[in-house]
């Protein structure tokens, strides 16, 4: 289950630190439709660690890992997201030496294309048109069996540049939208279908990125779907050369088994460095299901997280303190 929500995370953001950053409509996802449960989460004892991991478990993923280039050395499930990052910097590299080189035709919409080598085997490539002065245009990420050490990815992810940052190389608003994207680790196929928006400002280092789509593990079945799913990081001392950052997530998560929670972040989840997977403190982040359901995520410290709650017969479990990388 983890494996679908780290690739829904990640990918979108993908495309669009690809480019740079983003903002904008995208496509309207097609073959992908959710038929998983529709109704408000009931939330049991047994089930409450499986929701807060639907929200939370990949929270670290929200373009700070990508926006960065950095690359953490982990396990388990966030492995997925090692792939990310690498792909990101091969893509937006090849889109500002694309800008840098276009012919000196004022104002004009001109084609560009590039393309490369994956890390361990496969390639993407780009192509599309971008302005010449202004950088915005449209663009489309083709990826052919590209491995980058972790999994496989196949199919194409469409980029409208809404705003970019010459200077510094940086989109600054835009949109992706992809269908059919498909990712193998080896063990499952995921397969995705969505938009996805992404939104730097540069005067506060806040970058607010909103998704809707929906994933399916072809191994078992099992569907996830994000709802104005949203997630503002504000990066410190600044986004140029961030040291720390803080990050609030809210939205609606669907689990194909449990039906959906709303989730609210009381206070910013505070990661005291870049390549932190999981906040030390802040929070708690709340999630909300059928009256009186409620599950809350309350950080420890970078290493543990304590659950407690409210189960859908009024009846309140936990604290229990578990590790980040069991949920």
């Amino acid at each position: 289950m983890k494996r679908i929500f780290y690739l829904m995370l990640v990918l979108p953001i993908v495309a669009l630190s690809a480019c740079g950053g983003g903002g904008g409509s995208a496509a309207t996802p097609g073959g992908g439709a959710y038929t998983g449960a529709t109704t408000p989460a009931v939330v049991t004892g047994a089930n409450a660690n499986a929701l807060a991991g639907n929200v939370v478990g990949g929270a670290q993923m929200g373009g700070v890992l990508v926006m960065t280039g950095a690359v953490a050395s982990v396990s388990r499930a966030p492995r997925i997201a090692r792939v990310m990052p690498l792909i990101s910097k091969k893509i937006n590299d090849a889109t500002v030496a694309a800008v840098a080189n276009l012919s000196p035709v004022y104002g004009a919409a001109v084609p560009i294309s590039a393309s490369g080598p994956c890390a361990f085997s496969g390639t993407f490539s780009l192509t599309g048109s971008v302005d010449d002065v202004t950088g915005t245009g449209s663009l489309t990420v083709t990826f052919a069996q590209c491995n980058d050490g972790t999994g496989t990815l196949n199919g194409f992810l469409a980029v409208a540049v809404n705003a970019y940052d010459v200077a510094n190389g940086v989109v600054k608003n835009g949109a992706v939208s992809f269908n059919a994207l498909t990712f193998n680790d080896g063990v499952t196929t995921v397969t995705m279908d969505g938009s996805f928006t992404d939104v730097l400002n540069q005067l506060t280092s806040t970058r607010t990125q909103t998704a809707d789509f929906v994933a399916l593990d072809s191994a078992s079945g099992w569907q996830v779907k994000l709802s104005n799913y949203r997630m503002v990081t504000v990066l410190s001392p600044s986004w140029v050369q961030p040291t720390s950052y803080t990050l609030q997530i809210s939205g609606r998560v669907f689990d194909g088994s449990f039906g959906y929670v709303d989730i609210a972040t009381t206070a910013p989840l505070n990661f005291v460095s870049m390549i932190d997977l999981y906040p030390s403190s802040g929070g708690p982040v709340v999630l909300t299901g059928a009256a009186p359901s409620q599950v809350t995520v309350q950080p420890v410290d970078a290493v543990n997280v304590q659950i407690s709650g409210v189960d859908g017969g009024s009846n309140a479990f936990g604290p229990a303190t578990v590790l980040w990388s069991s949920l």
